[in-house]
Order: structure tokens, then sequence, then C-alpha cells
């Protein structure tokens, strides 16, 4: 049964009461596919005339309510709301099945969101219903452009024009066909005769100067672009166009004007931003790529005092509720960087970016300066500060996202890099990644977390806190489900997996203790070999399953090997579970393994890293791997692969470095989840090699193992000390007030020029 007759049997059935016979069903279902209304039919059906008169009022009114949301969705697609628009029209449709106009605006919604075929299916409904529409013609043309059909946008084009020969869109809409073409000549005449027909109009003169800049004519394309400009004096856009053809056209002081005349109309408009930043870097001389650890430009320091603002989501009230978060190891570099500036500067922790506008306008007034230290991704970084701020993030991949990934007008990362001007990263690999992206001269320094003087320095002791009665308890862990764990550790009880070699049988147990109880205290015989490995259970990309498996096999036959997993997570229950798990499915073995929920104290910590014989990483990727940083700061070599972030201080004199390969993979933020990056898979046989051949080290030559250890000392404190770190961080700050003073300068000379 086809839509007309499924029509008329449920007129039949709503007015009669019954199925209609064949004849009416043939009969009627034909009128309603030549074009008469239902509602007509439906008028017939009903001996009454009075219940029709009722019925045709009812079906104005439906009518009405058809046409009111057209023009919501008008009203909608004028603010750009496309997905409101697009629900309007659909609304009027299921009211309306005929109605033309909603069809032809339906598929305007589908062009603007850049789905061509989607859009062509609207045209085409819509002309079938109504097909001497000049204005459903052009747009089908401009969706057989998207759609790479230029032959057919061309005849779209033609026939609009036929139905209405005055209409200029449709002039534009043939030029961009021929453009299309490589009917290069053919496009601009037709562009000549659109702005003939309306001289005051900003489409043609602005597609007519893309098409001399296109084709290397960008002095033309500046006196076309500026009818434009007179059409439209506040479009961001064409001072963008007229910006870049200045550039191209050699008069840079021009091109600045007109970048930041886009940027002051639009400051989200971020290709002005870029543009701009390399202009200003070309005119200062920067290097064509900055991706080293320092600017490399002798910059005088700032000539007042500077106050440092240190931001990050996480924060000392909820550190705890957060670890194993999104962001959450933020707070912790913060941290870093905060007890390295305090005895250097005044240094203000602020909980909310916003407040940097407010303490920077009063020590402006009082003479001083201070910069933003914000220590977040940037698509979680806010751009409209007064304040001159630097974004700190980490990074693991080879590329940054400069597209669409489902989280917002950030989601292009260049967007929030051009305002700033400027960006602090952990590593070389992620300056490159940066660097890549951006315009040359950006300055993306590996700047990492300063670290090592505080882990040499032993921690300060805490007051001794008398117990409560009542004892740590243990239990098999086989035996205790995860709501009971869950329970228990409710109230932040402290929590432990060991799983060893008892009896013959390898035996997984969970200790609970309450608070106040004493702590967790690992003991370790005198010959005991202890590898350490510091994450997050929750992040797929610490790859801990492959790192237990490798640990549990290459170790099978030590009884005096230890892996310590130390987790960091606010609710670690589950992982130790999962943890349980892995270790059910292993080969037999005599090592042992030991899981640590607990959030560790500071002495406590220092306990676990003085205990250790080597760290251990078997990850996709590392920003920059804070606990690594540690462990080797305080003389402990690492069984780690060296790439990403390690690759800046993970060799074999200091490591067992496990070697890994590149394979794709998605941002961990992307909500499409496409394969736009890459990560580095552990190869399994170099992971057994580095494991087996660390054991022999460290239990047969004590001699290498200590060297490999101060190596690890020193390569570390040339990473991230922080007299290191301090002077890559003072040249940042120097290099940020330079650049925007440079900025002020440039926009000055372009202000006096114009007067």
């Amino acid at each position: 049964m086809n839509e007309c007759e499924s029509t008329t049997t449920a007129l039949y059935k709503i007015f009669l009461g019954r199925d209609p016979d064949d004849l009416g069903l043939h009969h009627y279902a034909h009128r309603i596919e030549q074009g008469e209304s239902p509602f007509s039919i439906a008028a017939t059906l009903c001996d009454s005339q009075e219940f029709a008169g009722r019925l045709a009022d009812c079906l104005l009114k439906i009518k009405n309510v058809a046409d009111i949301y057209v023009q919501n969705g008008e009203q909608a697609l004028a603010r750009n709301d496309f997905e409101e628009a697009k629900a309007n029209f659909e609304l009027a449709l299921a009211l309306n099945p005929r109605l033309a106009p909603a069809y032809q605006r339906r598929g305007l919604v589908a062009l603007k969101m850049n789905r061509s075929d989607e859009a062509l299916s609207c045209f085409n409904l819509a002309l079938t219903l109504a097909p001497d529409v000049a204005e459903t013609h052009r747009l089908r043309a401009l969706a057989f452009l998207g759609a790479g059909r230029p032959e057919e946008a061309l005849g779209s084009a033609e026939r609009a024009l036929a139905l209405d020969p005055s209409q200029t869109q449709g002039l534009i809409a043939r030029a961009l066909a021929f453009k299309a073409q490589g009917r290069v000549a053919e496009a601009l005449a037709c562009l000549e005769s659109a702005e003939a027909a309306d001289p005051g109009s900003f489409d043609a003169p602005y597609q007519r100067g893309l098409l001399l800049e296109e084709t290397g004519r960008p002095r033309e394309a500046r006196a076309v672009y500026r009818l434009a400009q007179a059409a439209d004096p506040h479009s961001p856009e064409i001072h963008f166009r007229l910006g870049l053809a200045a550039e191209a056209d050699g008069d840079e002081a021009a091109a600045w004007s007109h970048f930041g005349k886009a940027a002051s109309l639009a400051p989200d408009h971020f290709e002005s931003w870029f543009r701009s930043g390399a202009l200003l870097a070309k005119k200062l001389g920067l290097p064509g790529a900055v991706t080293d650890q320092r600017i490399g430009l002798d910059l005088p320091a700032p000539s007042r005092p500077v106050t440092y603002l240190l931001y990050s989501e996480t924060a000392d009230n909820n550190v705890t509720a957060q670890l194993g978060r999104p962001e959450y190891s933020y707070f912790f570099v913060r941290e870093a960087f905060r007890k390295m500036l305090e005895p250097r500067a005044d240094v203000v922790v602020i909980g909310d970016p916003r407040e940097a506008d407010g303490i920077h306008d009063r020590l402006r007034a009082q003479g001083e300066s201070c910069v933003l230290l914000s220590f977040a991704p940037p698509h979680r970084s806010l751009i409209s500060l007064r304040c001159p701020a630097i974004p700190i993030f980490a990074w693991e991949f080879d590329t940054i996202p400069t597209e669409d990934c489902g989280i917002g007008r950030l989601d292009d990362w260049r967007r929030a890099l051009a305002h700033f001007g400027c960006a602090i990263v952990h590593s070389r690999f992620a300056s490159a990644a940066v660097a890549k992206e951006m315009y040359p001269g950006f300055p993306a320094l590996s700047i990492p977390a300063p670290i090592w003087d505080r882990a040499r320095r032993p921690p300060e002791p805490k007051p001794a806190v008398k117990p409560e009665k009542p004892a740590p308890f243990w239990r098999r862990f086989a035996s205790a489900s995860k709501a009971a764990v869950e329970e228990d550790a409710s109230v932040r009880a402290r929590m432990a997996l060991d799983c060893e070699l008892i009896d013959g049988k390898r035996r997984a147990q969970i200790e609970i203790a309450a608070p106040g109880a004493p702590r967790f205290a690992l003991r370790f015989a005198e010959d005991e070999i202890v590898y350490v490995a510091v994450f997050n259970p929750d992040d797929g990309r610490k790859n801990w399953k492959t790192l237990v498996r490798a640990f549990c096999i290459a170790c099978r036959d030590n009884a005096n090997a230890t892996l310590v997993l130390k987790l960091v997570h606010h609710k670690c229950a589950p992982a130790l579970e999962d943890i349980a798990k892995v270790l059910a499915k292993a080969p037999p073995f005599r090592c042992r393994v030991v899981a640590i929920g607990d959030f560790l104290e500071a002495e406590d910590y220092a306990l676990l890293v003085a205990k250790s014989h080597y760290a251990l990483n078997m990850s996709f990727g590392e920003g920059q791997c804070l606990p690594l940083m540690e462990f080797m700061s305080r003389g402990k070599p690492a069984v780690s692969p060296a790439h990403t972030s390690m690759a800046d201080y993970i060799d074999e004199t200091c490591a067992f470095v496990v070697a890994a390969h590149r394979e794709p993979c998605a941002w961990p933020h992307d909500n499409d989840d496409k394969l736009r990056a890459h990560r580095y898979g552990i190869d399994w046989d170099s992971a057994l090699r580095a494991l087996e051949a660390s054991y022999r080290v460290a239990s047969e030559t004590p001699e290498i193992y200590r060297a490999m250890g101060e190596r690890a000392i020193e390569n570390q404190r040339r990473f991230c000390s922080e007299d290191v770190i301090f002077a890559r961080l003072r040249d940042m700050i120097a290099f940020r007030f330079w650049w925007d003073d440079a900025r002020e300068r440039a926009d000055a000379a372009v202000a006096a020029e114009s007067a």
C-alpha cells in the first residue's frame, strides 16, 4: 500500500468507520496523487455539510500551526541555531507534508550544516511540489556544488535565472558553477553582472574578490573587497580577506590593521588572531619554529614586579574526590610550580580564571604586572581575559585537535592558542605537535614540572595521630564483593591488595582499615627487588594490564621480585577487583604483586620510593609522567619506553628501554572517537627482555645498578630542577609581556598612519 492509499484508508476509517472498497480506494488515492488535498477528500466523504465546515476550520488551524512552525524555524535559522531550525521545519512538515517552503528551508539548514546530499533531497521534494520557484533552484545549485557536481549546479542556476532574470543571487550561483569548472573568465563576468544589477550588494564583490585572490591577483582583489566592505563595514570576514590580500600584496601594515579589525569585531575569529600572530612573529624576527626549551631571543626582563596567578580546575578542597577524573593531574603540576615560585615571587592561587582580570587591573593601577598560568588544556581555557595568560598543558599525541570533535567551539585548539600567542607544554614531542599546526615563530616551549629539588628533599614528618581502637582486618579478596568493599571504603578507608604464592597457591587479599587505624605498612625482605608503577587505573593510556602480565611472566620464577601498583583514583575498589582478575588469568608465578588503593601521605610515598628499585611504565604515551620523574629524581632507574615525553629523559644509561611502535588512535576527549593521532604500542618481547635484564642487574651487578641510578638523578636535574625550569619560565614571561607590548606598538603605529 502506497502513501496515497494509506491516506485514503485512514480517511475512510476516521469519517466512515470502515475500510474503503477497492473502487473507493483507487479513486480517492488517485485524486490525492494528482495533488488534491486530503482535506477536500474528507469533506466529500462526509454527508453533513455542517460537519465538513467544522472540519475545514480545524484543518485551517492545523495549516496555521504549520506556518507558525515555519516562522519559528526561520527565526532559529537567522540566529544560526540549525538544530532548532531543523526541528521546527520538520514539525511543520509533519502537520502538512505538502508544504513546499518547509522543504526548501529544511534543505537550506542542511546546506548550512554542510550536508549537501541531504539538502539535495529536500530541494528535490520542494521542487516536486512547487517546480517554478527560482530560489529553490538557486539553492539546489549550491547543494550540487557542495556535492561536487558542478555541471548539474550550472543547470540549476540557469533554471533559477530563467524563472527570475533579475535574481542577482542566481548570477552568483552561476558564477560559482563556472568557477568549479575552471571557467574563470566566465565566472568573473557573471559576478560583474551581479554587481551591476545590485551595486550595493555584499556577496557579488566578495565572491569576485575571492576569485581574484585565488588566481594570484591580490591588488585587484583588495579593490573589489573594498566594495563589499562598503556594503557591510562590520563584517569580520571581509576585513580578514582584506588582510590576506594586503599581506599577499606586500602591505603588512594594512594586513595588520585588517586582521586586528576582524578580531575586534569577532573575538573568536581565530584565523585573524592566527594571521596577525604570524605577521608579528615575522616582523619581530622570531625563529621559524620555537620548539626548544628556550625562546632563543635576548629579551629584557619585565620592568615591573610580576605576580604569578595560578589556576587549575582541581583545587586543594576537592583533590581527593577528583583523583582519576579528567584533568586531575594538573593540580599536582600547579603545586610543583607554586612551590618553585613562592620563594622567588608573589603567588596567588585563584579558584576561577575570571578573578584574574580584577587582580590585573588593581596591580596595573599600582604600577605592577601579573600573569595567569592556566594549568588546563586549550579547549578548557578561558580566552576572553584582559590579564596576560599562558596555557600550560600536557599532551602525548603527534597531532593537536584542529577540527570538530564534539566538545564545543574550542574544538580547534588553534583558536585558543592564537589568542594566547604562546603556550607551555611539558615535552619536546608536544612542542613539535603544536608548532606543526601553528604559525612559524609560535612559541610552544617545553617546560616540565619542577619536581627534582622537591623529590631530593625528604618530606616533613607530620605529627603522629594516636589511632582509634578498630584495628585493620584482612579479608580474602575473592570473597569480598565490590559492594562490600565500597561500603567499607566509603569513609576513606585504607585499601590494599596483596597477591603472592602461599603454600603453593596464589592468594589475593584486600586490606581495609578504618580511619584512624595504623597506616598500611609494606614490608619487604632484605633481598627483595621492588618495582613500582603509579597510575590511574581508569586511564586506558597507561596500559597497566600489559604491565602486570609482563611482570608476572618475566619474573615468574623470582620469589624475591615484587610489583607494587600504586593506584591514583578516588574510588579504587573496582580497580582492585580488575587487578585480581588479571592475576587470576596469569600463568603460575612465584613473584609478588601488591596494589595500594590508599591516598599516601608524602612521608608514606617517600618511604615507598626509598624501598623501591625500579619505576615501571608501559604506557601508550605520556604528557610528562610525574611519577616516573619523581622516582628517577630519587635515583631509581626505570623500565620504560622512550617515546613521547619520556624521550626527553629516558635512555640506555638510566633505564631499561622497552621498544614501541606507532599505531593509530583517537584523542581522549574526542566524542567521535576518530583515528586522528598516533600512540605507541609496547613490543611484548622487548618488555620481557627489559624486565629480565633489570632483575639481573639489581641482583647480580650492584655497581651497574648504582651507576644507572646516579645517571637518572643527573638526567632529571638537567630536565626538571627548579633553577633550570625557573630560567625557562622567566624567558616565557618576558616573551609574553614583550609580545603584548609589540602588539600595542603595532596597533598604535597603524592608528597614527591612518590619522
